[in-house]
């Protein structure tokens, strides 16, 4: 009987979770990221592992769609240049596929949407050596 309990309580931990957060949506199978790559530069320092990307994302996404879309792409960043011995911050800058044409048309256009993934959501805490648990997304949607 307390084996059978375990094992209930077991696939109740796995289809619940032990706790929710903003970012569940990236995490959960029905996400398809919509977003591409225009540009990525590394502005790292001797202390601290720098990046900066900029997405294009498809014209119309509602709001969550855009805050999962920039959440994908700095947590895929943090994949690959998380180092044990530095800092840590990301920052996604996303334009709409209109902003692109104008941009291609040399026209200046400010991000709609940005995303600084960094210790503590702050880029200037990225002085402080990489820890995962404290990687926070700070998400900014202009209008």
């Amino acid at each position: 009987m307390l084996k059978r309990i375990n094992i209930v309580a077991i696939i109740l931990i796995s289809l619940f979770g032990l706790g929710c957060s903003s970012e569940t949506s990236v995490q959960n199978n029905n996400f398809k990221p919509q977003y591409s790559v225009m540009s990525e530069k590394d502005v790292s320092t001797g202390y601290a592992v720098r990046k900066t990307i900029q997405i294009s994302l498809p014209n119309g996404l509602d709001k969550k769609a855009v805050e999962d879309n920039i959440t994908y792409v700095a947590k895929d960043a943090e994949k690959k240049y998380a180092k044990s011995d530095k800092g840590l911050a990301i920052d996604v800058y996303a334009f709409s596929e209109n902003d692109v044409k104008l941009m291609n048309n040399g026209e200046y256009v400010r991000c709609f949407a940005e995303c600084t993934y960094a210790h503590g959501g702050e880029w200037i805490n990225s002085n402080q050596k990489y820890s995962s648990s404290q990687m926070k997304a700070k998400i900014s949607i202009n209008n």
